[in-house]
């Protein structure tokens, strides 16, 4: 039986100032703000090797706030520089993020080492296909700014926190307003288990395919 695709609505609160420090954001915080990460494609259940994780997204006029606790011991990646394939490395943290209705759509990874990697996919024709392909190199849609966006990370005994702050300009948007729809997930790779890794996601997808932006959430802010 094929899990039946169910987009969920996501209110992204207000960012209250000052932010809490990273050393603040432990597995106690989790409230109704925070989106559970799950294997939604599986219906007995989820995989040996799982481990919780959340997800929160906060905004401001300037931009959002996207933020991650994923429970884990020793969470590694090799990457070492920005834009390396960070998904064949090792643990990421993983947004996705698209206007309603616009053009494009964003993806963006942050390791346990805080480094990152950036694309800007277009909605029409098939850019993700071609490149999985080989006819188009992942590089013409890498974002090489290392100011693009900022991001943090902690990480814990036996957990990891990300934040990262995303200016609406990238967005194409001079700033943000309540009201304002969008669409997106946070995914993971988790390779803290014994498996190769474990993938989860906040979104509904009848397959672990992140880049299915019907099963994407409709983000609204709050």
């Amino acid at each position: 039986m094929t899990p039946k695709i169910n987009p969920s609505v996501w209110i992204a609160a207000p960012w209250h100032k000052p932010p809490a420090d990273l050393a603040e954001l432990s597995p106690p915080i989790i409230s109704a703000s925070w989106q559970p990460l799950r294997q939604a494609w599986r219906v007995a259940g989820a995989e040996s090797g799982f481990q919780s994780g959340w997800a929160r997204i906060s905004w401001e006029p300037q931009g959002l706030w996207l933020e991650s606790l994923f429970m884990g011991k020793a969470p590694r990646n090799r990457a070492l520089t920005l834009n390396e394939y960070t998904w064949e490395l090792g643990d990421i943290c993983e947004f996705f993020l698209q206007i309603e209705g616009g053009t494009e759509y964003l993806e963006l990874h942050v390791t346990p080492e805080n480094q990152r990697l950036q694309l800007a996919w277009p909605v029409i024709g098939q850019p993700l296909q071609a490149v999985r392909a080989g006819t188009l190199p992942l590089e013409k849609f890498m974002i090489p700014q290392t100011d693009w966006v900022t991001s943090a990370v902690r990480i814990a005994a036996d957990f990891w926190v990300t934040r990262t702050f995303l200016p609406a300009a990238r967005l194409g948007l001079e700033q943000l307003q309540a009201g304002q729809s969008l669409r997106g997930a946070a995914c993971r790779y988790d390779c803290t288990s014994t498996q190769p890794y474990v993938l989860s996601s906040t979104a509904h997808f009848r397959a672990p395919e992140y880049h299915a932006r019907e099963a994407w959430h409709s983000i609204v802010l709050g």
